[in-house]
């Protein structure tokens, strides 16, 4: 059986056989379970509030979660940037472990919400730039 899957994200799919995606990547599914991820897009990745976490992070096809390109990033052999689009993301604690530069396009702000760090980095070479961090305290 061969099925076409245009634009795959992060998904579950369960039945046999082999996958063309419209990237041209196949995937040969034996155990009955294919796990398609975001590597179709090597950087650097973006994110936008109207974006959608089953995207594949491109300029054309932000994702909406910050954390979710922070980590397509980190596993990108070619490039570790992120640029956020104008807007307001709620997205508590983001962690950070590989060198990576992160930009805002515009007016970013990161709310923690209520936490008390933004970001958890672990990793050396992080750069953070036109972003504003707010952490509002109950």
């Amino acid at each position: 059986m061969t099925v076409k899957v245009e634009n795959p994200g992060y998904g579950w799919y369960f039945a046999n056989g082999t996958y063309t995606t419209s990237y041209s990547n196949n995937y040969t599914v034996s155990t009955g379970i294919l796990i398609f991820n975001h590597t179709n897009n090597v950087g650097p990745f973006y994110v936008s509030p109207d974006g959608d976490d089953d995207n594949d992070g491109s300029k054309d096809h932000p994702f909406k979660s910050i954390q979710l390109a922070i980590t397509a990033a980190s596993k990108s052999e070619n490039n570790s940037a992120v640029y956020i689009y104008n807007g307001t993301y709620n997205e508590g604690v983001l962690n950070i472990k590989n060198p990576i530069n992160i930009t805002g396009l515009g007016n970013v702000i990161l709310n923690g919400e209520n936490n008390h760090s933004i970001f958890n980095i672990s990793g050396s070479n992080v750069n953070i730039s036109n972003i504003v961090l707010v952490a509002v305290l109950d």
